[in-house]
Formats: C-alpha cells, sequence, structure tokens
C-alpha cells in the first residue's frame, strides 16, 4: 500500500511547540481524555506493479518500553529488518507518543527510535515521533508508572528524573522539542486526542 508524499502537508519545525505549550497540551489530555493512542491511519491501494510510488504512511501507538514487540511490528509493516535496522526507503512513520513507562525497556525505547530516525533520513524516510501523555509525565517528574526494574537500573527516582529534565536531561530535551501533533496527507495524527480550545489554535499554534 502506497501513498504520495505531500510536501504541504509537512509542518516547519518553526511552529514546534516550546516545553510550556507542549506542557499545558498535555495536562489537557491528561485531565481531559483517556490516556490509549488514538492512531489514525489511512492508506490507499496502489497497483502492486506501479513502482513508482513506494512511500508508504505507517503509524505506530504506545510501545510502553516494549521495545522486542516493536520491532515485531514494524518489521511486519516492513518498515525494519530482521534485525530492526531502517528498511522503509522514502516511507513515513508515525509514532503517535507513550514510548515510555510500564514495560521495562523504556530507555532502550526512546534511544532506538532515535536511531531508527536518523536511519530513515539517510535513506530518505522520516520518523516523526510525538509526545504522549507518558512522556510529559516523565518530564514533569513522575515517575510513577516507570517500570520498579528500569528505575532502579538508572540509580532511583532522583536518577530518573534527572535524565528527563526538559531544559538539562539527556532524554528530557529531546522530548521537549518534539511535536505533539503532525499532519500527513491530509491525516492529522496525535496521542489520545485534543480539546477543543487546543484545537482550535491550529496545528502550528500547537
Amino acid at each position: 500500500m502506497t501513498l504520495d508524499v505531500s510536501p504541504s502537508a509537512r509542518v516547519s519545525r518553526r511552529s514546534l511547540p516550546r516545553f510550556s505549550a507542549v506542557r499545558a497540551a498535555a495536562l489537557a489530555l491528561l485531565g481531559g481524555l483517556v490516556l490509549s493512542t488514538a492512531v489514525i491511519l489511512r492508506c490507499a491501494a496502489a497497483p502492486q506493479a506501479d513502482a513508482q510510488q513506494p512511500c508508504r504512511l505507517v503509524a505506530l501507538g504506545d510501545v510502553h518500553g516494549d521495545v522486542h514487540n516493536a520491532r515485531r511490528a514494524l518489521h511486519a509493516a516492513r518498515i525494519v529488518d530482521n534485525h530492526g535496522a531502517w528498511v522503509g526507503g522514502c516511507s513515513t512513520l508515525v509514532q503517535t507518543g507513550d514510548l515510555v513507562d510500564r514495560g521495562p525497556g523504556s530507555l532502550e525505547a526512546l534511544d532506538y527510535f532515535a536511531t531508527l530516525e536518523h536511519q530513515a533520513r539517510e535513506d530518505g524516510g522520516r520518523v516523526i515521533l510525538l509526545l504522549g501523555n507518558h512522556e510529559v509525565m516523565n518530564m514533569l517528574g513522575d515517575a510513577s508508572y516507570v517500570s520498579p526494574f528500569e528505575l532502579n537500573k538508572a540509580g532511583g527516582a532522583d536518577k530518573w528524573r534527572t535524565l528527563f529534565h526538559p531544559r538539562r536531561g539527556k532524554y528530557g530535551m529531546q522530548l521537549a522539542s518534539r511535536r505533539v501533533v503532525w499532519s500527513e496527507r491530509g491525516i492529522v495524527f496525535v496521542h489520545a486526542g485534543v480539546l477543543p480550545e487546543f484545537a482550535a489554535m491550529g496545528i502550528a499554534g500547537m
């Protein structure tokens, strides 16, 4: 299944929200919406013989520290190979947030998708990483959903919070620059949803 890439649907990095805006949007999600991921994915079937339109649009929802099964899902979607390396060519992968918490591999998931983002760029593709409520919870210092095993491995809750500090932490600084919403080929991707007052701001405003 393929879809043409539409440059007009891309969002400029200049419109990325600062952490304060991300925090407000995420807190609205936490206060008014269920904490599951709403993934919107639409694919258009193309003739199998058409080799001129190989770029596909793929979405992946909550990973929650389970890199093994995330790789299995991406392999089934022909985005990565048996070793988890990017083979999607010019395809676009949208990960709609909640890479972290619950499972024992939150940091591994963050590192893996950052690597995948780089590999995709080198191959002419894209990996779009959105914020979920669990990323924002960690940036706000809430480690209540972190796997006890991983928390201990990282050196305890205080060390964990340092890693996710939005202005000084290794992972917090990465997350603070991520989008909360993405528009691609007429489809809007977001984690869980957006309350009306934020939706009225438009994608650029968020």
